[in-house]
């Protein structure tokens, strides 16, 4: 589960983001998982090394966003937090 911490700073804005991000070491992997970031604008966010597993990103704006060397796992798409997708794929699989 994410830092509470981490994302109480996040939803700050990506000056106080990145500019925390610059002051501490920028290869230390990061513990965003599982949060909800559903329309949260992270446009220019430094995100180098989070973990963004299971997290919401549907409808946030990612335009110049920094992702390297993430982690998606079981990441949900608005199409899977919404529709259910993976039922859908699984049912019309079989």
């Amino acid at each position: 589960m994410a830092d509470a911490k981490l994302v109480k700073r996040l939803r700050q804005g990506s000056d106080v983001w990145n500019a925390w991000r610059e002051r501490r070491n920028t290869d230390v992997r990061l513990n965003l998982s599982g949060t909800n970031l559903n329309r949260a604008d992270l446009s220019e966010t430094n995100l180098r090394r989070a973990d963004l597993s299971g997290a919401v990103l549907s409808g946030a704006r990612l335009e110049t966003t920094t992702f390297d060397n993430i982690d998606l796992q079981d990441y949900q798409s608005p199409w899977e937090a919404r529709q259910g997708i993976r039922e859908y794929l699984t049912y019309s699989n079989q």
